[in-house]
């Protein structure tokens, strides 16, 4: 279990101290560097902070919340997994989001194409040159 770091009260001398530290946007670098050791704790504590940020990108990608829910699961599995080989050259929350967007894109490829074809409506929009006409 991780201890979880709290906030202390504005204007004590261990507020001061910490007040560059850490980012208000950023989680908190003791639970990244429990979460790159392999800590599940602190890696559900890393998602849970960046949650609407992930689910942001998730819906301006996918548009369904069903789907949304699916992929940003295994955006975390794929994260968790990653995670060790994390380099920090950007924000924790960044990489997130980019490996959550990936996964949108991925699972946006996959997916079978959805084509409404009513009574050959396709193939008469195509017109009569075409050489796919059946």
């Amino acid at each position: 279990m991780i201890a979880i770091a709290t906030v202390p009260a504005e204007g004590s001398a261990l507020h001061d101290a910490n007040a560059s530290r850490v980012e208000p946007n950023e989680v908190d670098p003791a639970v990244l560097a429990a979460a790159r050791r392999g800590s599940r704790d602190a890696f559900v504590e890393l998602f849970r902070f960046y949650d609407r940020r992930l689910r942001h990108v998730a819906w301006q990608v996918l548009g369904d919340r069903q789907q949304m829910e699916e992929v940003l699961q295994e955006a975390a599995l794929r994260a968790f997994r990653g995670l060790p080989s994390f380099r920090a050259e950007s924000g924790a929350g960044t990489w997130l989001c980019r490996g959550a967007y990936s996964t949108c894109v991925d699972h946006v490829r996959r997916r079978p194409r959805d084509v409404a074809v009513a009574d050959g409506a396709l193939w008469e929009t195509l017109g009569p040159t075409s050489a796919m006409r059946p």
